[in-house]
């Protein structure tokens, strides 16, 4: 993990810039998947959101190197006003990335959980 955030190479990170009405993770995930058909070390995560059979909104983390999606939402029912984030998954997720790093993939993708960084937690050191 890096201490001082100055240290951060900034040709090395990246970010994709898209419009309101555009989905960041579908554009992130299939740019991955376009990287990983011609060739390039994918690894890490990608957040898909989606309804479920039951029409309930849900998320789920992809590992873009193996395409296993990690739960990452709990079912706390439509009521509820809650975080809905499972503690679990995003623990999952962070071993996929934790992987990934190893690996010294040409790519390393991390989609942002927010709140969960801001408070220093969730995926915040791995992408540190």
């Amino acid at each position: 993990m890096i201490a001082n955030h100055a240290e951060i190479y900034p040709k090395r990170v990246a970010a994709i810039l898209y419009r309101p009405e555009q989905d960041a993770d579908t554009l992130l995930a299939d740019f991955t998947q376009d990287l990983a058909r011609q060739g390039v070390r994918v690894g890490g995560i990608v957040q898909r959101n989606f309804k479920g059979a039951n029409g309930m909104k849900t998320m789920l983390a992809r590992d873009v190197a193996t395409g296993r999606e990690i739960p990452s939402c709990q079912p706390l029912g439509s009521g509820a006003i809650s975080c809905k984030l499972d503690a679990n998954g995003l623990a999952d997720a962070a071993v996929v990335a934790s992987r990934a790093i190893k690996r010294h993939v040409d790519l390393l993708v991390i989609n942002k959980f927010s709140k969960q960084e801001a408070s220093g937690r969730g995926l915040r050191d791995e992408f540190s």
